[in-house]
């Protein structure tokens, strides 16, 4: 059984983080490191763990991202696609880029012109525009659940 020790110093904790990152499995990272399970389970449940591994979690869907934007771009332009799959690829590009195509309805709606619309409703304009961009594009980002599972 391996020593029963605490986790500090920054080469066993990147070497932990670098161990669970390859072997996705908390017995293996925990026989590359000397370090009991327990003691790794420990480690991952910590805040300076977790934000490690957010990061890198992070930077790795970042470069998938890109890939998946290649991706997409060349099913938009590939002419033997069907025209389903370039649509939605397109849609689904355009969307990723923050642009919403404004619905008939909003349009009615907002027909008032800025200069007569009154304070209140000038606000209530505002929190509406700024209510519907918070809500394109978000960010993904995995909650701390989903990483421990990725870790099981």
């Amino acid at each position: 059984m391996p020593p029963k020790h605490a986790i500090r110093d920054p080469q066993t904790f990147d070497a932990l983080l670098d161990a669970l990152d390859a072997t996705k499995s908390v017995a293996e990272a925990s026989r590359q490191v000397g370090a009991s399970s327990v003691t790794v389970w420990r480690v991952v449940a910590t805040p300076e763990f977790q934000a490690a591994l957010q990061s890198r979690v992070r930077a790795r869907l970042a470069i998938d991202a890109i890939d998946a934007l290649e991706y997409l771009g060349k099913v938009v332009r590939d002419p033997s696609q069907a025209t389903t799959n370039r649509v939605a690829a397109a849609k689904l590009l355009a969307e990723r880029a923050g642009y919403v195509a404004p619905k008939a309805a909003e349009q009615a709606k907002n027909a008032t012109s800025p200069a007569e619309m009154t304070n209140e409703q000038l606000l209530r304009h505002v929190e509406e525009i700024e209510r519907e961009l918070s809500q394109r594009a978000q960010p993904v980002t995995p909650s701390s659940t989903q990483l421990i599972d990725i870790l099981e």
